[in-house]
């Protein structure tokens, strides 16, 4: 589910797990490694939902790829 509702947990939602993306915009990275210390800090992460959420945050134009590298719009 795209927006938390009655049944689906705010942090299950895909913009609740957007959220925690950009909780790591501190420096760019590649998708790998992001998701690397992702999967590592939550294990109840799935990479279709992380290509989900960080799909979303490009749509929204906060984060650009260069080089393969994920580079964040906002600082």
């Amino acid at each position: 589910m795209l927006l938390p509702d009655k049944y689906v947990a705010v942090e299950r939602s895909l913009l609740g797990q957007a959220a925690k993306i950009l909780r790591h915009h501190d420096q760019d990275r590649t998708v790998s490694e992001l998701w690397s210390s992702l999967a590592a800090e939550d294990s109840s992460w799935t990479f279709d939902r992380f290509a989900a959420a960080l799909s979303l945050l490009f749509g929204f134009g906060v984060v650009t790829l260069q080089n393969g590298v994920l580079v964040w719009t906002i600082r």
